[in-house]
């Protein structure tokens, strides 16, 4: 065991000695076990076991000129010689496997890569895990290549470059699952933007069954420079948003909590508290509205209702008085229904929809009045749907909006 591990180290330093005193600064790629790192780090490995000289042996298969056992001796001829080879490689292969990962689980398949042949393994073995852990070749995979390339985008101002990075990303990441060329290219027509539809019509039209991706690519990308001459130091709409969001709001005021420094979208306070739990203190004193949004307020006379604007304007008239004019100001509100379902039958009553209204339980109804209801109006109600006569008739507490 001791000589091998002699061997193993001499092989590792005729490795280095056959690097340049450039390529000596090369470190081992590390693989932490993420799957998000694989690619990269696989890229970089096969480029080091290259430099290094054992790239025969990180194949998925066994290469035909190991030696059956690992302290076979070799015959001094061409055979012996070829399997001399393919023996360090593996050795040196599995020396800088080992060193590469960094992880427990990673320390795994080097174990399992160990035979009562090979002691110090084979690296093929090793190889072959990794691509069924991180790169399987099944219909799953398939489905999940599918579902990446779905996640490809551009935004309207990027370079059509990066487009197709993404897929070719991808294209590499599932290297065993092939898309043809129909499939690239409604890839492509989904994610990029439609002011490029014009020139990918064009290509396909001018090159035919010659079309290729790069085609497109390079169409796109003419078009881009040429709507973006200055794309480099053009300013985005998301630099606009960020200058937007700088601007002081100190003195901006919130209409729900009456506070300075955020707006309505930015309050913290509880969204869906009723109006019922806020007076009006200022103003009328009543309970459902603040004073901000007060109807008796001269400066919110826009906001208030018909309705509300005749009864003030019965008050001036009558000096004060509070004198019958001979309408009555009723308001049936329904919980969960937009007042767009809310019909006028007189300029003094408001009722739901007749449609909505036969649908719905009394309980679920909210009087809001101000005076009696006047026979006059009972009959008007009574001739047109007795259910209205009920609503009508049924009081909660008496609120002002």
């Amino acid at each position: 065991m001791f000589i091998v591990v002699i061997m193993m180290l001499l092989l590792l330093g005729i490795a280095e000695a056959m690097m340049s005193s450039e390529s000596k600064r090369m470190y081992i790629p590390t693989f932490n076990g993420e799957e998000s790192e694989f690619q990269m780090w696989w890229m970089r490995f096969k480029a080091y076991a290259t430099i290094a000289g054992f790239a025969i042996a990180i194949q998925r298969t066994r290469d035909p000129d190991l030696p059956p056992k690992e302290d076979e001796v070799l015959a001094d001829d061409a055979d012996g010689k070829k399997m001399k080879k393919s023996r360090d490689a593996n050795s040196l292969a599995m020396v800088t496997l080992t060193m590469a990962f960094t992880s427990a689980s990673m320390m795994g398949m080097i174990a399992d890569a160990v035979t009562p042949d090979w002691p110090n393994g084979l690296a093929y073995k090793v190889i072959d895990n990794l691509f069924k852990r991180y790169r399987p070749s099944d219909v799953m995979s398939k489905v999940e290549m599918r579902r990446e390339m779905d996640r490809v985008s551009m935004k309207k101002d990027d370079d059509p470059n990066t487009l197709f990075e993404q897929i070719s990303q991808i294209e590499n990441k599932y290297v065993n699952q092939k898309l043809s060329l129909e499939d690239l290219l409604a890839i492509v027509l989904d994610a990029a933007p439609i002011k490029y539809g014009a020139t990918i019509t064009a290509e396909m039209r001018n090159k035919g069954n010659a079309l290729t991706l790069e085609d497109i690519q390079e169409a796109m990308h003419a078009q881009w420079r040429i709507i973006y001459p200055a794309a480099k130091t053009k300013k985005t709409s998301t630099a606009k948003e960020v200058e937007l969001s700088s601007v002081d709001n100190a003195e901006v005021i919130c209409y729900r909590c009456i506070k300075k420094g955020h707006m309505v979208f930015q309050c913290t306070e509880d969204r869906e508290r009723g109006r019922n739990n806020i007076t009006c203190n200022i103003m009328c004193g009543k309970v459902g509205h603040i004073a901000v949004n007060c109807w008796q307020d001269e400066r919110n006379a826009h906001k208030a209702t018909a309705w509300f604007k005749k009864k003030i304007q019965d008050e001036k008239k009558d000096g004060g008085n509070g004198e019958d004019t001979g309408h009555t100001n009723i308001e049936l509100l329904l919980c969960s229904i937009e007042t767009d379902k809310l019909i006028y039958i007189t300029d003094a009553l408001i009722v739901l929809k007749l449609s909505q209204v036969s649908r719905l339980p009394l309980t679920a109804v909210m009087a809001i009045y101000h005076t009696e209801v006047s026979p006059v109006l009972l009959n008007q109600c009574e001739a047109s749907n007795p259910r209205e006569v009920a609503l009508i008739g049924y009081y909660i507490a008496p609120l002002h909006m």
